[in-house]
């Protein structure tokens, strides 16, 4: 079942880029590199949208411990 939901997944997201190229939306596809450097950015301001955001850092600390960042 779960192969069929992400197949369906798969197929409506592709019909999605399709429909967007249509209408002149460029979709970025950003390598490992690009990704990795964003994410390095992204993690600099993480703690101060935590505090913006009202989120318990607690939670933060638990996602980090399983995640390894």
């Amino acid at each position: 079942m779960v192969d069929g939901q992400r197949d369906f997944a798969a197929e409506r997201q592709q019909k999605a880029r399709d429909l967007n190229a249509e209408n002149g939306i460029v979709t970025s596809e950003p390598d490992a590199e690009a990704l990795a450097a964003m994410r390095q950015r992204l993690m600099q301001v993480q703690p101060a949208l935590v505090e913006e955001l009202g989120i318990d850092p607690a939670f933060i600390d638990r996602i980090a411990a399983v995640t390894g960042e």
